[in-house]
């Protein structure tokens, strides 16, 4: 996509932007919104994916506290990660998302279930994941305990060799990714070399 001037891409790009607001009442935590993109992004960068269970989903599935208890606790446990997000060690080192329930991550490994606020190691790839820690309240998330979690669902950081054997590997086992939103710059990588106009031989 071309821009015809400075302030089209302005507009545009607040457009796009808008696309990803939090939810109304959620705005402390940067949310991704949904677990799929969550695990690829989080693959991407190398850091966990942080899912908090939604508390009133928890309610009707059979939970014996009442909901204002119930609800308040879930609140207190936010609070809590929140607070916690925000120090210096442990800030920018994970992602988030939220859902409405647990089905997405059942069937991970090591999931355990009544917990409200999983640490998600994802793949290399982005598809799946596996749960290091999770918790259930406030008195379980220290700052302790979430920067432990967060050292063991680290993926290490490929280089730019690595990284290009990674998507040979990735096409082998036919694992593909469609982006969301269009390239700016009409050169996606799986277009072959021949067909991009900026890598073609100028005459």
């Amino acid at each position: 996509m071309v821009y015809g001037d400075i302030d089209s891409f302005a507009v545009d790009l607040a457009a796009q932007a808008n696309k990803f607001q939090p939810a109304v009442g959620l705005k402390a935590l940067p949310l991704i919104p949904n677990l799929r993109l969550g695990l690829n992004i989080a693959a991407c960068d190398g850091l966990p994916l942080v899912v908090i269970i939604d508390q009133e989903s928890r309610t009707s599935q059979g939970r014996r506290l009442s909901l204002t208890a119930s609800r308040i606790k879930w609140e207190n446990l936010f609070s809590n990660l929140v607070s916690l997000s925000q120090i210096d060690s442990l800030y920018g080192q994970a992602h988030y998302v939220l859902l409405k329930d647990t089905k997405e991550i059942e069937n991970l490994k090591d999931y355990r279930s009544d917990n409200f606020v999983y640490v998600l190691k994802p793949d290399s790839f982005g598809v799946t994941g596996r749960v290091v820690a999770s918790f259930l309240d406030k008195e379980s998330l220290s700052s302790v305990a979430l920067g432990a979690a967060f050292d063991a669902a680290r993926i290490p950081r490929k280089t730019l060799d690595d990284s290009r054997q990674h998507v040979r590997q990735g096409r082998r086992k036919g694992i593909a990714w469609e982006s969301q939103e269009p390239r700016a710059d009409g050169s996606a990588r799986s277009t072959p070399p021949g067909e991009r106009p900026h890598l073609q031989d100028q005459e």
